[in-house]
């Protein structure tokens, strides 16, 4: 089933007032100081689903004051549910290029979606520099296969977000899961 939005509503992702009304969406944020995107996302009341980020070029700041951290190329981070977000280039970085994916979990997902280290509703993961290239790929296949126009596109994104969960799960240290 599609849903059309009123032509009024934001198209773009990337930028303020787009909906997120599906159960996946996927890109890439290209931010370098002063262009277009060079602005904080402000979502004091988050979002209904999760969302997924992978720095993989410059610095993200996550919140703002004392409980603001950076986050750096390698840095996978998880905003649960109804997390306020606030997030954009840290002032400290030139540029900040990040790729994530908003989704709305499988059930049986729920326990790959706790993870150990969490800060005020974000989770973070900082992976070894060996992995980093295999978490990009798998950021951008399921960006690739979403946009494909395929017959199950939804659901085989779906499927490649499970291998990442899983392998996030799996790379995670503190990770008590079996």
């Amino acid at each position: 089933m599609y849903h059309r939005e009123p032509p009024s509503e934001q198209q773009n992702p990337l930028l303020p007032g787009y909906p997120f009304n599906a159960w996946l969406v996927a890109g890439l944020t290209p931010i370098n100081a002063n262009d277009q995107l060079d602005f904080f996302i402000d979502r004091p009341l988050g979002m209904k689903g999760y969302i997924l980020n992978l720095t993989i070029k410059g610095q993200g700041r996550i919140f703002d004051g004392e409980s603001a951290f950076d986050c750096e190329p390698g840095d996978l981070l998880l905003f649960q549910p109804k997390t306020p977000h606030y997030y954009g280039r840290s002032p400290d970085s030139p540029c900040w290029f990040h790729r994530w994916v908003y989704f709305r979990p499988r059930a049986y997902w729920t326990d790959w979606l706790q993870w150990q280290d969490e800060s005020q509703g974000v989770g973070r993961l900082r992976l070894p520099e060996a992995q980093r290239a295999e978490f990009d790929r798998l950021f951008a296949s399921i960006e690739q296969t979403h946009n494909s126009g395929r017959r199950f596109a939804e659901e085989l994104a779906m499927n490649l977000l499970e291998r990442l969960l899983l392998r996030a799960v799996e790379e995670d240290p503190r990770s008590h899961q079996q």
